[in-house]
């Protein structure tokens, strides 16, 4: 996308235009070009941007920019404001953002979620930030593999809001261990009173939560997968890594390849 307007004209526009209008100059941008343009500000100015977003893009924003500087605009943002924009983001990237605060600032941010929030933040600090437990997000869909097609259909519908790109939808027993995955798709062409358990596939492969980074990197380009099952050693699933979630975990593994190489 073309950007709509320069970083000189939109450092000027900080400085002397409204919140609205620097609102206006970036309605058209994606979060990735936003936070391009807030990195080329002067230190002060970052924050005066996001404070001019919506929270669900402010929240994106945050998560886009590199990490000096979305530790700079935390510091100058209120507990408050950081709990609200932690609130906008998935599980597995609000516990990245709350996992670089220092300890107390994280302790009284968390004093400000709702409680499932937190109890899901916790879990998964728990796990190392190079295994699939860290990377993993809770947010996903299951349907218990006595539902029927209807019932799943309308639970899906409740939920959908809460949990972005979905492939798969996992089914599980009274237990929530993992039995099998059916696809939307399937789901909406089979007939309504047919029990889930009967239109499932198989699940073709897990992850644990210690499994490291780079091996689930691996499974993602080995499979050609949009997301990954984690399950624990006795098969309770507990969460998914979704396609985009590993794009950075490959790029890093990466990076540190190279640095390697270079003996850095």
């Amino acid at each position: 996308m073309e950007r709509h307007i320069s970083k000189e004209d939109f450092s000027n526009l900080v400085l002397k235009g409204s919140a609205e209008e620097i609102k206006q100059s970036l309605d058209e941008l994606q979060p990735f070009e936003i936070a391009d343009l807030v990195q080329s500000l002067e230190s002060e100015d970052r924050s005066r941007v996001i404070d001019s977003l919506d929270r669900e893009t402010a929240s994106q924003v945050i998560l886009e920019v590199e990490p000096e500087v979305r530790q700079e605009l935390l510091k100058r943002l209120d507990l408050g404001e950081i709990a609200h924009l932690v609130e906008e983001m998935d599980s597995d990237d609000a516990t990245d953002v709350i996992g670089e605060l220092p300890d107390e600032t994280a302790r009284l941010v968390l004093d400000k979620l709702p409680r499932d929030e937190v109890e899901e933040v916790e879990t998964l600090l728990k796990y190392p930030e190079d295994s699939a437990g860290g990377i993993m997000q809770k947010e996903l869909v299951e349907v218990r593999e006595d539902s029927t097609v209807a019932d799943a259909i309308s639970w899906i519908r409740l939920i959908a809001e809460d949990v972005e790109d979905f492939h798969e939808i996992y089914v599980v027993d009274e237990n929530e261990k993992l039995l099998g995955v059916v696809t939307p798709r399937r789901l909406l062409l089979s007939n309504p009173r047919t029990a889930v358990k009967n239109i499932m596939e198989p699940v073709e492969i897990t992850a644990t939560p210690s499994m490291d980074q780079e091996a689930v990197g691996n499974i993602f380009e080995k499979y050609d997968i949009f997301s990954l099952p984690v399950v624990e050693e006795d098969g309770e699933l507990i969460g998914r890594i979704t396609a985009d979630d590993i794009i950075d975990v490959i790029t890093e593994e990466a990076s540190e390849d190279m640095y390697q190489i270079a003996g850095v």
